[in-house]
């Protein structure tokens, strides 16, 4: 596995991926980060975003929602409260949540479920995507 590194992203009922890869972008809490084969270990809490993962010279998409990340030796463990796999997402049921979202008044109460929305509608949307080069 030189050069790769060993993704796994877990949630409170079940492993949804475990895969090498070339590098990953998670959303931490302090904004988006990168992690590459050789990263010094890392403990980072992780909110609700876009997870994505690069095998050669395609990129994939989980939406997750809010929990931690683990990198050591090569390995970056993903736990997570939810993932979901691009096929996983219904966009329409997730636009009406949003629509509607956009209408509360009072925007703290519904901050977290907008981006959650709007994060799955966009990956939904996007899929997969190859790297140009």
């Amino acid at each position: 596995m030189k050069g790769k590194l060993l993704l796994t992203v877990i949630t409170p009922t079940k492993e949804v991926l475990n895969t090498e890869c070339d590098e990953v972008t998670l959303p931490g809490k302090e904004g988006y980060f990168g992690i590459l084969p050789g990263h010094v270990p890392l403990l980072a809490a992780l909110t609700v975003g876009e997870l994505r993962y690069r095998i050669g010279k395609i990129i994939y998409f989980l939406a997750i929602d809010e929990g931690f990340c683990d990198v050591a030796d090569d390995s970056v463990r993903v736990l997570v409260e939810e993932a979901l796999k691009p096929e996983e997402i219904d966009i329409k049921e997730e636009q009406k949540k949003l629509e509607l979202l956009r209408k509360e008044k009072d925007w703290r109460k519904v901050e977290l479920d907008q981006r959650r929305a709007a994060t799955r509608v966009s990956v939904a949307t996007t899929g997969t995507y190859k790297v140009s080069e």
